[in-house]
Parts: C-alpha cells; sequence; structure tokens
C-alpha cells in the first residue's frame, strides 16, 4: 500500500498519548478500553498480536508489539487505539506462530474534521507472509463498530464481513486492493472483531450516512491505512 504523507499532526495529541503507552502494551481482557475488540466465540483458541508501525507518530511505542496472547474461547480482548497517524494492524492467527498465516484489522486514527479513522481487514498474509489466502475459512468473521449509528460513529460501513467457507470480499487480497479501505467522520469507542462457527449472516444493514451529508463527506478518495512494516 502507497500512502500519502500525514498533512498534520498536532503535538497537543503527541504529547496526550505519551501517558498511555502503558495501557496500549497492556491490552484490556475486561473490555473496558476503547479500541479494536477481538471476541473469540471459536471452540478453539486464537493467538492475537497488536502491531504498532513506525511512523514518528507512534512516539515511544514506535515499531513494538504486544503479543502473541492465546485467546480461549469465549473471551475477549481490547487494544486502545493506537496515537493519530500511528497505523497499525491487530493479527489474528489460529497459531503462535504468524507465519503460517493470519488475518488482520488494520487502521490509522486521522485528525481530519471528515475522517477520524481509516479501516481495512487483510488476508493478504493468510497462508504465509506475502501469500493470500483466508486463515479463517471454518468462521464468520463479523466486525462492525459498536454504538448507535449516527450518535455514537458516523462511518461509511458500519460493519463489514468475511463469511464462513468463502473468500473475504470485504478483505484485502493483494497488497494494493485500495478500494477494500472503509471510513468514519466519527470513530466508534470500538469496533468489534467476532471470530465464531455461525453461519448466520447479520441482517445489519449498511447506513451511508456520508450520501446523506454536503461534499466533501461523500466523495472522500480511499486512504489506506499506514502500513505496519
Amino acid at each position: 500500500m502507497k500512502l500519502p504523507p500525514m498533512t498534520k499532526v498536532l503535538t497537543a495529541a503527541i504529547l496526550a498519548f505519551t501517558s498511555v503507552d502503558a495501557a496500549v502494551t497492556s491490552p484490556s481482557l475486561s473490555g473496558a478500553a476503547e479500541g479494536p475488540v477481538i471476541q473469540n466465540h471459536l471452540n478453539y483458541p486464537i493467538y492475537v498480536v497488536n502491531v504498532l508501525g513506525g511512523q514518528e507518530e507512534c512516539g515511544a511505542l514506535r515499531g513494538t508489539s504486544t503479543g502473541p496472547i492465546k485467546l480461549k474461547p469465549g473471551k475477549s480482548i481490547t487494544f486502545p487505539w493506537s496515537p493519530i497517524g500511528c497505523g497499525t494492524a491487530v493479527k489474528v492467527s489460529k497459531s503462535k506462530d504468524l507465519t503460517q498465516g493470519h488475518f488482520a484489522f488494520e487502521y490509522d486514527v486521522d485528525d481530519k474534521p471528515e475522517t477520524e479513522l481509516w479501516i481495512n481487514l487483510s488476508d493478504v498474509d493468510g497462508t504465509a507472509p506475502g501469500q493470500t489466502g483466508t486463515t479463517f475459512k471454518d468462521a464468520h468473521v463479523y466486525t462492525h463498530a459498536k454504538g448507535k449509528p449516527g450518535k455514537d460513529f458516523v462511518c461509511h460501513k458500519q460493519e463489514l464481513n468475511c463469511f464462513k467457507g468463502e473468500v473475504c470480499t470485504d478483505a484485502y487480497q493483494w497488497d494494493t486492493d485500495d478500494d477494500k479501505v472503509e471510513n468514519c467522520a466519527k470513530k466508534p469507542k470500538k469496533w468489534v472483531i467476532e471470530f465464531s462457527n455461525s453461519d448466520i449472516r447479520p441482517k445489519m444493514p449498511d447506513v451511508d450516512f456520508f450520501s446523506r451529508l454536503p461534499w466533501p463527506f461523500h466523495s472522500l478518495p480511499h486512504q489506506a491505512p499506514r502500513k505496519t512494516t
């Protein structure tokens, strides 16, 4: 993914995130923190790694990772949102060894008035590094913003899905598959990534609030989250 440089990062925002280093490196198992939430509804454990990019905006956490963390069936974990401009990937695998293939939820918190969050799913390293594949083809990966649309968040799409037994059309299948990137004008407190054995497809409709708003909200170009590696 070739990415445009950050236009501006507020010094105050960087300073504010300096104090949350411990929180970022110590994810919440209680679900109290704001950020991406991984929920394991499968009948086997999964492994989660939170990887921060090499951007200067990442501050002291630049290039760091947390995990792999073993997430047993019925458990969940929350990683606090990374600093503005710090590209982050939450990688989920069936093995402690991510080189055996993994699914990724990638995001970039922004400070633009029309976009506070860029997100995408990725299967680019699904079977091995650089080898596309569906790691969790035996599962339904249901990802969604948590809260009430329009009030708690404003997203172009409020959910992204990888359906059981199918190639995930909502996820990157190659490194420049940038039309899979979605954005939120108002960032949700939490974005939930659920792994389950269910074949049921959620009936929650996509509510495109951007189409009801004046330019530039409904005509934003796709911007891929900054790469972590």
